[in-house]
């Protein structure tokens, strides 16, 4: 089923959620919460709000090849270049822990969302801790160069390591930018990045993902106005695709999780060979917001939806206040995620059994 969304959604969010670059985070006035009973392939939700508000309660089975539940790794480091500015990637790593925190993503102090630098990125991809158990963020529109000698084989070999990571099951999470083009020397005034002969541009995602030209090479601020099941069961609202997968590479190697538009996918999710992880991609460009863009990247990380069996996915949504229960069906070991808010989130949390 597709939803026809105005192209006007991002100015709309935007205008009722920031000012300037900034959203603002109450202290949850409102006080909502949620309980779950699960029994024998159903769900009993019940959801609290003190005060009118939208709901949405959605279930569905997590992938068993695939973990959800993991650390969250911001990359930032002011000692490489970048294509958006440390300004912005700031804003994101924020903004991120702001959302992941909203929608109890690190409730019990479980799970972490922090910053990673170059160094530790670098060991983290070759150490011995579990991939699996990593989420990492790129902000920065470009991958940063971790491996040593002359910058060709320098790229080459950092790609070949981002693959490894994320075939062994780690999640890499793509904000801005156009997917693999770039990558960043530990060189924070450079910015040869149209004209250096040695960037990859759309081979880029060859080195990555074995394909080449998936990635909407225009510069042109585009948005996509169908709105897939999968993105209305969360309510996401990212439907930039100026940067965004070829809609046909991805049903055929992984799930749309987002809006389709120009034959491209607003939020893509990309698996690894046995699905144990894969490339979390948003189709954005420099200029978006990074208060609405952590919206989403916050509500699809924190529902683990990109890692859903997506033919199990059932969800019913409303309006409410005070008391609300709501019975929904379970497939097999399955989760549900109650969220509040349509557009300006107000909480979020994943039950599982």
């Amino acid at each position: 089923m597709k939803y026809d969304v105005p192209l006007i959604i991002t100015a709309i969010t935007v205008s009722m959620l920031f000012v300037g670059s900034l959203i603002v985070y109450p202290l949850n006035p409102y006080s909502f919460s949620s309980d779950v009973e699960f029994d024998s392939g159903a769900a009993e939700v019940t959801i609290y709000s003190r005060s009118p508000t939208e709901y949405g309660v959605c279930s569905y089975d997590i992938l068993s090849t695939m973990n959800t539940s993991r650390n969250v790794y911001i990359f930032f480091d002011s000692g490489y270049a970048s294509i958006t500015g440390t300004g912005f990637q700031r804003e994101i790593v924020s903004d991120l822990v702001c959302e992941l925190n909203l929608r109890n993503y690190l409730e019990g102090n479980v799970l972490e969302a922090k910053e990673i630098d170059a160094a530790g990125l670098k060991d983290l991809m070759n150490g011995s801790e579990d991939p699996a158990e990593y989420n990492i963020v790129f902000a920065s529109g470009a991958f940063p160069i971790l491996a040593d000698g002359d910058f060709a084989d320098a790229v080459v070999d950092t790609a070949e390591m981002v693959r490894d990571w994320v075939d062994k099951g780690g999640i890499i999470t793509w904000l801005l930018e156009k997917f693999g083009y770039y990558f960043a020397p530990a060189d924070p005034g450079y910015n040869a990045w149209l004209t250096d002969p040695l960037q990859p541009g759309a081979d880029g995602s060859l080195l990555l993902l074995g394909t080449a030209d998936i990635v909407n090479p225009s510069s042109a601020k585009t948005y996509a106005r169908d709105r897939t099941e999968l993105a209305d069961a969360i309510s996401l609202i990212h439907n930039e695709v100026t940067h965004g997968v070829l809609t046909s590479y991805v049903e055929s190697n992984g799930v749309v999780l987002g809006y389709t538009g120009s034959g491209y996918s607003s939020v893509s999710f990309l698996y690894n060979n046995d699905e144990t992880g894969g490339y979390l991609i948003f189709g954005g460009a420099i200029g978006e917001n990074t208060g609405i863009l952590c919206v989403s990247v916050g509500q699809m990380i924190a529902s683990g939806l990109y890692g859903a069996d997506a033919d199990t996915v059932v969800y019913e949504k409303g309006t409410m206040k005070g008391s609300k229960k709501v019975n929904i069906a379970v497939s097999g070991d399955g989760c549900v995620y109650v969220y509040t808010g349509f557009v300006a989130s107000t909480y979020g949390k994943l039950h599982l059994q």
